[in-house]
């Protein structure tokens, strides 16, 4: 690492799924093309690395038990949270700058509206990458 980059921070999102590709990469074995998730060190080891600007994540409910924590997905951005409740069917969308509680939904505010739709269609696409049934790779690739 370069030691200009020692003791730095970024806001950058890295997830778990960065880990793998990451350790492969430091092991010198290129990770497998199917495999989500990109190399973090290149935050540290290059200049201007694009970077994810949003994910897409989901908690199963297993169970079903969608009283105590219900199945939830959600787009999530460094300034909204697009969040899908399947097993109500419920939308809700934050803006999480001025909102970092979640505790004002805008998903009727009509000033947000073409924002709101513009993510229920990115999520649609995130949702089916993750869920593998994506054709088109270079749709997942985030706007950097």
């Amino acid at each position: 690492m370069p030691s200009s980059k020692v003791g730095t921070k970024n806001d950058e999102f890295t997830l778990n799924i960065d880990l793998a590709p990451t350790i492969l990469k430091a092991a010198g074995i290129d990770p497998p093309e199917a495999m989500q998730g990109k190399d973090f060190a290149d935050l540290y080891l290059k200049e201007n690395t694009p970077w994810r600007k949003e994910f897409f994540y989901e908690w199963p409910d297993p169970f079903n038990q969608k009283d105590w924590l219900p199945a939830a997905q959600a787009l999530v951005r460094k300034d909204y949270k697009y969040i899908y409740w399947p097993q109500h069917d419920y939308h809700q969308l934050f803006h999480l700058k001025e909102d970092p509680m979640e505790m004002n939904d805008l998903r009727h505010n009509s000033s947000v509206s073409s924002l709101l739709d513009e993510m229920k269609s990115r999520f649609g696409i995130l949702r089916a990458a993750a869920a593998g049934n994506l054709t088109d790779s270079n749709s997942i690739i985030s706007p950097v």
